[in-house]
């Protein structure tokens, strides 16, 4: 995850450093070290794996803004928030890094693992199905939350792991596709409440300024434009669901966003984006263009660069004394 790219971009390189800088001196983790690391068991270690993913999307941010390709609008699927709230100016990297930090701490160390239910299915079916659920036997009192919509064919649930599992072989049972992550970190859920005054502590600290640098879209409330932040932003945050399909319709039909550039190591959200577009607005035809920063089984550096000209062609200034 963008160790090619820290190899030839010193834009990337000192931008990766910064962040790398700023975690270790407050943390005491090097994200460096682990990009260096032979050994990949950090991924699955959200202390680690999460600080990493935040400082690889603001690197390949930077990178991005130094070549001339600058956000009208900048939104984030979930954890992804606090990196878009970094890039539009909203937040500082170091109160990114203490949010980001101290919320897993307190959810790591303090909160039951539990289980997060992916199912395809509109999010408008899940209470038909939780009332089926309840009518089974010792089910009466099941409960899930809705962590995430991430598009018309994609819901999440979380809560306990007997009502995940059971729910998600509801949905399969429908002919529904579904998937079921065990042990799971309940985060966007009730079961976050105990750490809630915390995490307010920390929350309360930070510096909020206004947007600089791209509109910030909201996926905690409903897919609001939002001009700033608030200290209870990222406390709704923890415990609500992120709906990732309200804020790509606000693009989409109060921005009238065309083009979609995913930062991360992988295009997972250009996929939701697409669904959401078939399934809820083909009126609005195919005249869409989606952009990776990186791919799995690709160089970094050719995705970049296949990116590049494909923005370039789109019309974008593109800043070639920076690239070259």
């Amino acid at each position: 995850m963008g160790k090619e790219v820290y190899g030839w971009s010193p834009v990337f390189r000192r931008h990766f450093d910064a962040c790398n800088a700023v975690i270790e001196e407050d943390f005491g983790l090097s994200v460096k070290s682990l990009m260096e690391s032979d050994d990949n068991a950090w991924v699955t270690n959200p202390l680690e794996a999460l600080p990493y993913l935040l400082s690889l999307q603001y690197a390949l941010a930077k990178l991005w803004e130094s070549w001339g390709v600058k956000p009208d609008i900048v939104l984030g699927m979930s954890f992804g928030e606090y990196g878009a709230a970094v890039i539009s100016g909203i937040i500082s990297l170091r109160d990114a890094v203490k949010l980001i930090m101290t919320r897993t701490q307190l959810v790591t160390e303090n909160i039951q693992e539990e289980a997060f239910g992916t199912v395809e299915m509109d999010y408008r079916e899940f209470d038909n199905i939780m009332r089926e659920l309840r009518k089974e036997e010792g089910m009466d009192d099941a409960w899930l939350d809705i962590a995430c919509v991430n598009s018309p064919m994609q819901t999440c649930v979380v809560g306990l792991r007997r009502y995940v599992h059971r729910f998600v072989d509801i949905c399969k049972e429908r002919g529904a596709r579904g998937m079921v992550m065990d042990p799971y970190h309940p985060y966007h859920s009730r079961l976050t409440a105990p750490v809630i005054p915390q995490f307010k502590e920390v929350t309360n600290q930070v510096e909020y300024k206004k947007a600089t640098n791209g509109t910030f879209i909201s996926t905690v409330r409903n897919g609001r434009i939002m001009e700033s932040l608030d200290k209870d932003y990222y406390l709704e945050h923890l415990q609500g669901a992120a709906l990732f399909a309200d804020a790509i319709t606000t693009v989409l039909k109060e921005k009238n966003v065309t083009h979609f550039l995913e930062i991360g190591p992988h295009p997972i959200n250009i996929q939701m984006v697409k669904d959401i577009l078939s399934n809820n607005f083909p009126e609005m035809g195919t005249n869409f263009e989606f952009y990776s920063s990186l791919t799995r089984k690709e160089s970094d550096r050719l995705t970049l660069f296949n990116t590049l000209g494909r923005l370039y062609t789109a019309g974008v200034n593109i800043n070639w004394e920076n690239v070259n």
